[in-house]
């Protein structure tokens, strides 16, 4: 045994290798932010068939490709749909948790999930989605509490949270 070739790291194949301003590396992050974002949509009960899910590229920074989800609205279905607007916030940050249990996380930046409706929505569907906010509005502001299902209450210092 050659006590020099000891520490020597040994020779890989140039295929198993991806630079960080490798095309390789930008699929691998893309498909890897798509994986999880499509995850955290079936697990918030939000199907395919309203929402079209795309990864971009936003910019740079630390030398590293900043990334973010584009959500597009296309259909309409209640429950989903207001599920997907009111929990937005909620399924970002199961994204953001999954990613940074990943390798990605070292080689690239998450900007978050981007939603927006496309020409694709429904007029009817805008109609019911008004009533919707109205509704929830109006729960919200005319003093009979909380929205119902939600239990809110408040700690020692008065303010409040959710139960769960």
């Amino acid at each position: 045994m050659d006590l020099r070739n000891l520490f020597r790291a040994p020779v890989r194949d140039k295929d198993t290798q991806i630079e960080y301003s490798s095309s390789k590396l930008d699929v691998s992050v893309r498909s890897e932010y798509m994986e999880h974002i499509l995850l955290q949509l079936k697990r918030y009960e939000i199907p395919g068939d309203i929402v079209v899910v795309e990864v971009r590229e936003s910019g740079e920074c630390g030398g590293h490709p900043i990334f973010y989800g584009a959500l597009r609205l296309i259909g309409w279905e209640r429950k989903a749909v207001v599920r997907l607007l009111l929990g937005l916030p909620l399924i970002e940050l199961s994204v953001r948790k999954a990613i940074a249990t990943t390798w990605v996380e070292d080689v690239s930046h998450f900007d978050g999930l981007w939603l927006h409706p496309s020409s694709q929505f429904d007029s009817q569907g805008a109609a019911e989605l008004r009533g919707i906010i109205l509704a929830l509005e109006s729960v919200a502001s005319d003093g009979r509490g909380p929205v119902p299902g939600v239990d809110v209450s408040a700690d020692a210092s008065g303010r409040t949270h959710n139960g769960s």
